[in-house]
């Protein structure tokens, strides 16, 4: 069963994480009340030491290296170039990691960030984006490429932050001023002139990339027989890979809802999904939806785009469920996700529905992940966060890699 609050609600995927916490820690003290009221969806972080256990890499997937940060992760992203793995931690700070070997290069706090001490909740990249220079705080040269080096961050603090990596500089921010104060995610369009933004409320922020100006607030109608929007929190959002007007979004309510930016109601919606975390994503080349919930039975799906139609159920693995926060596409062939019960991420044959790799006995739940999007298998690359260590992982042939079950596959 789902954990509860006394009004009889569930608890958020930060409220539950808090709540393991606790038992484990009871010598923690209170935070100050000020901060627990805007924080209340994040994790206490245990002082205790946390027992030894050695991690176990099987199947296609070999462990490469290591790291442990300075405070729970809880975002990572790949730079499109795949040069460098970016970690959001529970604190705010964000750190920036060479991609192969894991070696710290940047750092990207200011003294208000460590003060607030609120988490880090989503990272994204600009990429080759060019803006006028005279609307940051930092040189640009006149073609506008340093923005190849722009990363975006969202805070539970309510701040969306655009970072210059190589100064690891501030150049913009925005208050988003949301009743909840609370920004969960954030997502840009594939033509890179727009981003939305969403939270712990159920409204939908719409930006315009080249002045950071909102232009469109998207939720649902007042209407109560319909479901035109969300009703509750939003942890997922993620635009369609070819189409930079329509996006998809998932939370709390059990739906995964279909949005244009250019107008105030979602056109669509799949009923179903208990999204809590990063775990909605589009298959480019199927045009097939992937979720991943944080539930007992049938918590990794996949949705045919065009018609919201279910696809496939994608099995548990045999000895146990797995409670999931983070699923994606995993290079051409396989799906990847992570989660609690089990604290596991797992690699799954999209033809097969059989686990080829696992990263297991890991500290804690796999609250993030992220692969580098690689064309072949050879090349891929998947960071699992857990606790405060990030994995890198890298993939093998996964010939003869079986357990036995018999599945019709997903089509890829």
């Amino acid at each position: 069963m789902f954990a509860m609050r006394k009004d009889g609600r569930k608890l958020s995927v930060m409220e539950r994480r808090a709540s393991v916490q606790q038992r484990s820690d009871a010598s923690a003290g209170m935070r100050k009340s000020s901060v627990m009221a805007v924080s209340s969806l994040m994790p206490r972080i245990s002082t205790e030491t946390v027992p030894i256990r050695f991690e176990i890499a099987d199947g296609i997937l070999q462990m490469h290296e290591t790291t442990e940060t300075t405070n729970e992760v809880m975002c990572l992203r790949f730079s499109p170039d795949c040069t460098i793995l970016a970690a959001g931690l529970a604190d705010g700070i964000i750190k920036v990691f060479n991609a192969d070997n894991l070696q710290l290069v940047h750092t990207l706090t200011r003294p208000d960030i460590a003060k607030s001490n609120l988490p880090c909740t989503g990272i994204r990249y600009i990429g080759s984006k060019k803006f006028d220079k005279s609307s940051v705080s930092i040189d640009i040269d006149e073609k506008g490429r340093d923005y190849a080096n722009i990363l975006i961050g969202s805070y539970t603090s309510g701040w969306i932050r655009f970072w210059h990596i190589p100064t690891s500089a501030c150049v913009f921010e925005i208050n988003e001023g949301r009743p909840s104060s609370q920004t969960m995610a954030v997502a840009l369009n594939s033509t890179t002139n727009t981003f939305v933004s969403v939270g712990a409320d159920h409204q939908i922020y719409v930006y315009d990339l080249d002045t950071r100006k909102r232009i469109n607030v998207l939720e649902a109608s007042d209407e109560r027989d319909k479901m035109d929007g969300h009703k509750a929190r939003v942890f997922a959002v993620h635009f369609h890979p070819s189409d930079p007007f329509t996006f998809l979004s998932g939370g709390w309510d059990d739906t995964v809802q279909y949005w244009d930016v250019r107008k105030p109601r979602a056109f669509r919606r799949i009923f179903g999904p208990h999204i809590c975390g990063d775990a909605l994503d589009v298959d480019p080349i199927s045009n097939q939806i992937l979720t991943g919930s944080w539930r007992r039975e049938k918590p990794l799906e996949v949705w045919d785009f065009a018609s919201g139609q279910k696809v496939a159920d994608i099995p548990d693995e045999f000895g146990g469920f797995s409670l999931l926060y983070c699923a994606q596409w995993f290079g051409k062939d396989y799906v990847v996700c992570g989660g609690t019960q089990h604290n596991r991420a797992r690699v799954i044959d999209r033809k097969s529905l059989n686990a080829v790799g696992t990263l297991g006995e890991l500290p804690q739940g796999v609250y993030c992940l992220d692969n580098d999007r690689a064309p072949t298998l050879n090349k891929l690359r998947l960071a699992v966060g857990a606790l405060k260590k990030i994995y890198l992982m890298r993939t093998t042939n996964p010939t003869a890699i079986t357990t036995g079950r018999k599945a019709s596959g997903i089509t890829s």
